[in-house]
Formats: C-alpha cells, structure tokens, sequence
C-alpha cells in the first residue's frame, strides 16, 4: 500500500470513526437469524465469483480453499476469476481486472 493509499484510509476513518466496521463484524450473530429463511436455498439469479488469490477469507478454514467451489450453491453460475497477487478488497486492488471481469459476465446476460 502506497503513503497515499494510507492517508485515504486515515482520512476516512477520521471523518467516520471506526465503529461502523467493528459493528459489521459485531452483526455477524443477527446475519445468522435474519438470513435463516434462505439456508439451504440456491441463488438462483446468473451469478459470477470475482476474488483474489491473496484473499484471507479463502483459507479461514485451514486445510481448505474455501473459494474451490464458487457456483455449488447456484443454479445458473457463469464462471469464476480469482485475480492473483491480489487480497480481499479486489474492486480496490484491482480495479481494472474487476471491471473487466464484470464485463465479460454481463455480456453473456
């Protein structure tokens, strides 16, 4: 990350403060509650897996790329990319292969 990359992020966090992306994470119980009508049910919209090689999230589960299998819970899946050297925050990292690969997903639409 650049200087200037940081300084946004410090900015941000200055005008914002840091307790709406603690709570996020603090909503991780209530996700569970609200979402459990849609357990076990497809996403049945086209759908499209972008993330990145360096994603922390790929391997919360040790042992276990948790991103093998993008499409088994949907029932019109169109292809996945996962953009090396990349980590979490793709649209940010990789703003022009994000979009790219949007692109090609929305003109099989």
């Amino acid at each position: 990350m650049s200087e200037q990359d940081l300084q946004v992020f410090i900015e941000a966090f200055r005008a914002g403060g840091f307790r709406g992306p603690l709570h996020r994470y603090r909503a991780q119980n209530i996700d569970f509650r609200e979402m459990a009508d849609f357990t076990g049910k497809p996403v049945t919209q086209p759908s499209y897996f972008v993330a990145g090689e360096r994603d922390a999230v790929r391997s919360f589960i040790p042992g276990m790329d948790l991103y093998a299998n993008p499409g088994a819970g949907c029932t019109d899946f169109r292809g996945s990319v996962i953009l090396p050297r990349i980590g979490h925050w793709v649209q940010q990292e990789a703003p022009v292969e994000t979009n790219v690969a949007l692109q090609e997903f929305l003109k099989g639409l």
